[in-house]
């Protein structure tokens, strides 16, 4: 109530496009801000090219007006608007250790946000609208290129007509690369289809191929090139699966030609189904990352003996909650994504859901809890091929097992041995993750984002399936490893990576290494986002800020001098010799 001047309203209004907007009595805007952000339904990261697109053009060909004009900008002699535009470019393209990157968000409001992960500001917005009506977007996938350039960003969605569609971006402005492409129903799977010579000549898929709930395939562009390259290049070795959570059950496709050759098309065929028994519930699920790298594929012991690895691009982990009058269990399966055949089956008796699952190598963890104290812990397994230690000598000395140097296939059945421990927790977990570098050198930790807001991330040799029951032997102490205990006692404050921030519900955790070995990028977003660069094994690879460079220079530069002068020093008693 305003003195003398009546009563001032004001109102606020949340339109469907994410934006907040404060009205007053007579109709007029009093601020509006865009709050499409709180709702985050899907996080990616897109890496940076090495270069600019105009040192790109440049190695191209002798382009001479591209070299004058970097010319004048590097004297100063360009206009302001070619020197804004060119350090505006500048942040689209990677430093040397690869911090800079996109972060792009895609909103329940349908918009897709692009933000600098370094410091968070927006490079672009863009709200898709097909025929001039805003559409409803339903997924997103990042298309990296095979020499790192450009990237693709894929989105999927809904007209306001009710018809499917699917957009192709430019990762770094956020420009359709043409129309929306009609789809006959909603999407799947999608991938791109390399070019024969991808990487070499063609940086730029062929065409994106989507797999449809008709189960019937469509490419964009729908050319006969593109479906030969489908057809030779992602027909017989692309599968997918999907969950049908409403039904609780797991269902693996693959394809298949309609007629003799490509030129009928394809289809998606079923090629297998998990069931869990009528009782179960809450199913989740979780798969490898085919992109993720894989340092050594051994273990090595303590002892020196080693332990192989069980790696499989298409190990699936589906978890289930099983309940009766009298009991209630959690059960853990692992499938293979090609056959659907049974690769482990763990079950953790006394226990509830939701359960909440992350899969990364060989380690398989999952949080659930426990129905008689209430209390949350999680269950790390790790896979390997062999029960026994070999040593390393004697590996060195017979050669090794002739196996293991043959190409593996989903086809031919592989039991692994498994290890398992269960470990409990200070909280309840919404969703678990676990890092990526670029390489796989750096120990994983596993992140844990705690319905409190917080982010946990425990260093994995903490939760080790691995430690001793007893006291640990001198081996076991060179591979760093504790002696058990279910409960992992008072954390250090530097485990919880978000420090004095919180994001409330947290929805997903999400991973991108750089090209630092020791640093990663993290993402946690809910009804806000979290992003920071993470160090597991700290910054192993950079220097500090103490180092002492100057002493460094000096070094070398008296390492230089000093070889010249021994270099003349002995031609010239070489040559005082031969004159003897």
């Amino acid at each position: 109530k305003n003195e003398g001047r009546g009563v001032s309203v004001r109102a606020l209004a949340a339109l469907s496009t994410g934006t907040a907007v404060a009205l007053s009595a007579d109709g007029s805007h009093s601020w509006v801000r865009d709050e499409a952000l709180a709702s985050p339904e899907q996080v990616a990261f897109i890496h940076l090219p090495k270069q600019s697109a105009d040192i790109a053009a440049l190695s191209a060909g002798p382009q001479y007006g591209s070299l004058l004009e970097l010319a004048k900008r590097a004297l100063g002699m360009a206009p302001a608007s070619a020197a804004l535009s060119t350090r505006a470019a500048s942040r689209l393209v990677s430093d040397p250790f690869g911090f800079r990157k996109l972060l792009v968000v895609r909103t329940a409001a349908s918009k897709v946000v692009a933000l600098h992960a370094d410091d968070g500001a927006v490079e672009w917005t863009l709200l898709p609208s097909v025929r001039g009506a805003t559409a409803e977007l339903s997924s997103m996938a990042v298309v990296a290129s095979p020499s790192g350039q450009p990237t693709d960003l894929l989105v999927t969605g809904k007209a306001a007509d009710g018809r499917h569609f699917a957009l192709i971006l430019d990762g770094l402005t956020g420009l359709p690369r043409g129309e929306p492409a009609p789809l006959a129903c909603a999407v799947l799977w999608s991938a791109p289809v390399p070019a024969a010579d991808a990487g070499l000549l063609h940086d730029v898929p062929l065409a994106h191929a989507f797999a449809l709930e008709d189960h019937s395939v469509a490419l964009v562009p729908q050319t006969m090139e593109a479906a030969v390259a489908f057809d030779e290049r992602v027909r017989a070795s692309s599968f997918f699966f999907r969950a049908d959570r409403a039904e609780g059950v797991l269902r693996g496709f693959g394809f298949a030609r309609r007629g003799a050759d490509a030129t009928a098309g394809f289809v998606v065929v079923e090629r297998w189904t998990f069931v869990p028994p009528p009782s179960a519930r809450a199913l989740s699920v979780s798969s490898v990352d085919p992109l993720e790298s894989v340092h050594s594929p051994v273990r090595v012991l303590g002892n020196r003996g080693v332990l192989h690895k069980y790696l499989n691009r298409n190990l699936v982990a589906a978890a289930y909650t099983q309940s009766s009058e009298t009991a209630s269990a959690v059960h853990l399966t692992l499938l293979d994504g090609v056959t659907g055949a049974p690769v482990y089956d763990y079950v953790q008796p006394h226990a509830t859901g939701p359960v909440r699952v992350a899969i990364a190598e060989n380690l398989i963890v999952a949080h659930a809890q426990a129905t008689q104290s209430g209390a949350h812990f999680v269950s790390v397994t790790e896979l390997y091929e062999n029960a026994t230690e070999p040593k390393i000598w004697d590996m060195l000395v017979s050669g090794g097992d002739p196996s293991d140097s043959e190409p593996r296939s989903s086809f031919a059945s592989r039991q692994p041995f498994a290890l398992s421990a269960a470990y409990y927790l200070p909280g309840e977990v919404a969703t678990v993750s676990i890092t990526q570098t670029a390489k796989g050198i750096t120990p994983r930790h596993i992140l844990f984002a705690l319905s409190s807001g917080q982010l946990l991330a425990l260093d994995k040799r903490i939760v080790d399936p691995r430690r001793p029951k007893e006291a640990p032997t001198q081996a076991d102490k060179e591979e760093g490893l504790m002696q058990y205990k279910p409960a992992l006692g008072q954390l250090p404050l530097t485990s919880m990576i978000t420090h004095g921030q919180q994001v409330a519900r947290p929805k997903g955790v999400t991973c991108a290494p750089t090209i630092l070995e020791s640093t990663a990028y993290v993402a946690l977003y809910g009804t806000d986002l979290y992003v920071t660069r993470y160090s597991p094994a700290k910054t192993f690879d950079m220097l500090g800020e103490s180092f002492n460079y100057v002493a460094l220079v000096l070094a070398v530069g008296g390492l230089a001098v000093l070889t010249v002068v021994t270099t003349f020093i002995r031609r010239r008693q070489e040559v005082n010799r031969l004159w003897r």
